[in-house]
């Protein structure tokens, strides 16, 4: 399968589970309300759904090479080797889960009220399984991914999300967070069902496990590995925290607000940014040591991460208003819930192109094994986190946004400096600014407003004609911008 025709099916079925994750976000929200119970259960996700979560898609990258080198040693065993020491460790942060809830909600959101706060313990009491769930999940799909079998994956990730959201409307209509929270345990077990019994008809053990043994000679590879996917998602993920932290001080639904809002304006790029990185990740970790064609390879990904990353924060940051207006309808939103959304979604958009490119980028470093650079990045964009949240919190949920996005283009040009990047050839980036000019006078230019429609076709009109566009100006360029770099 060619590159462009692989990234268009990974593209095709990550966008189908992310707008399957769109309707869970929305639709959370719509039928729980933004209120301090919804605050709870996000709260409570952190750790058992939304961390564990990353840790299993980024499995891949430690565990793919290290099977790799293993194979070429003729070393056929190292699945087992390593599901030994992976199983024990995600029972034991599955029992601190259950016992430290009380410790761990306090330090997540201390501006929950009591009853906020119990309703979060016993959220996270009940989600606790889901990191085992998810961390099994994360092995299997390693084992797909070093057998190229990179597109099925997506369908048990799929059937997690079908099941939660079918949870959310048949349980959580009828018994709350509560119903729902027991339904997103019931999606992680038919998760990894599809994923092993896929696994066990090509012959594969998902579950087979050896003793843990000291003298496996990739036992250090993998934990540097480990360590490098583990620091850096804590760092990642402490900025989120750190939002929260301070979203929990601005009233009851707060934490919902900017929850649906970040992932209304994010969730899109980390998944474009996700999908392109997968299909370079073969080709990364054969050349991983040889710099000259590591530095070909970033200016190649950077360059196709603006080329998707700018429509993209163009076409959000238009249909803000229209996105969030359609939800008020069928929502629990007030107007200056709405009003505080539309105002988020569009300062998080801002940051769009920046986060796309760092996030690629950034993952270059755990194929490298560079946990120097991880730790330096990552401490950066938790201090910067830490000081605009606290500086821009007079602004309320817009300046926790607005800080955002202000650190992600501050770490951008960094990463930008760091890695000594340069930009592409000056033709290309012409053609870039050009068709994104061109799809913003569409959507900024024709007097949308004005016009008497609907604004579910409004938005679909503007999306489409928007992309369509761009496309028409950017495709022709963008095979052409590859083959540049390669020679």
């Amino acid at each position: 399968m060619s590159f462009l025709k692989g990234a268009f099916f990974l593209v095709g079925l990550k966008s189908l589970n992310s707008g399957t994750g769109f309707l869970i976000s929305f639709f959370v929200v719509i039928v729980l309300g933004a209120n301090e119970t919804t605050d709870a259960l996000f709260v409570a996700m952190f750790f058992p759904i939304e961390m564990i979560r990353m840790v299993a898609r980024r499995l891949p990258l430690v565990l793919v090479p290290v099977f790799t080198e293993s194979y070429q040693n003729s070393d056929l065993d190292p699945e087992p080797h390593f599901l030994g020491w992976w199983m024990p460790l995600l029972l034991i942060v599955t029992m601190v889960l259950v016992f430290m809830a009380p410790i761990l909600t306090k330090l997540m959101a201390p501006g929950l009220s009591s009853a906020g706060y119990a309703t979060a313990v016993n959220l996270l009491r009940i989600l606790a399984p889901s990191f085992l769930l998810f961390g099994i999940f994360g092995h299997g799909m390693s084992i797909f991914y070093y057998h190229k079998m990179i597109l099925f994956p997506e369908i048990p990730l799929f059937a997690w999300r079908l099941t939660a959201l079918l949870s959310l409307f048949l349980a959580g209509y009828a018994f709350g967070v509560y119903g729902y929270a027991v339904g997103l345990i019931l999606a992680g077990c038919i998760q990894f069902f599809v994923l092993y019994l896929k696994g066990r008809a090509n012959g594969w053990s998902l579950l087979s496990m050896k003793k843990p043994n000291f003298k496996w000679p990739y036992l250090k590879l993998i934990l540097a590995g480990f360590a490098l996917v583990v620091v850096a998602l804590v760092l990642n993920r402490t900025s989120a925290l750190i939002d929260r932290w301070f979203a929990s001080l601005l009233g009851a639904g707060s934490i919902s607000i900017l929850f649906l809002s970040e992932r209304l304006a994010r969730s899109v790029p980390i998944l474009l940014s996700t999908s392109l990185f997968t299909l370079y990740l073969p080709k990364l970790s054969s050349i991983a040591k040889q710099t000259d064609k590591m530095d070909s390879l970033r200016l190649e990904m950077f360059s196709f991460f603006m080329i998707i990353g700018l429509p993209i924060s163009i076409l959000f940051f238009w249909a803000a208003g229209d996105l969030v207006h359609i939800l008020a309808t069928y929502g629990r939103f007030t107007d200056a819930q709405v009003m505080s959304a539309v105002a988020v979604i569009q300062y998080f958009c801002m940051g769009i192109p920046a986060v796309i490119c760092s996030a690629g980028l950034r993952n270059v470093f755990i194929v490298e094994r560079n946990i120097k650079e991880i730790f330096l990045f990552g401490m950066l964009t938790v201090a910067l986190t830490l000081v605009l949240d606290f500086a821009l919190l007079g602004m309320g949920l817009k300046g926790l946004a607005l800080a955002s996005t202000i650190t992600a283009w501050m770490i951008f040009f960094l990463l930008w400096i760091r890695l000594k990047m340069s930009f592409p050839p000056g033709k290309y980036v012409i053609n870039i600014l050009v068709s994104s000019f061109l799809m913003l006078l569409f959507l900024f230019g024709l007097p949308w407003k004005n016009w008497e429609i609907m604004p579910l076709i409004r938005l679909g009109l503007g999306c489409v004609g928007g992309l369509f566009l761009y496309c028409i100006t950017i495709i022709p360029i963008s095979s052409q911008i590859r083959t540049h770099i390669s020679n």
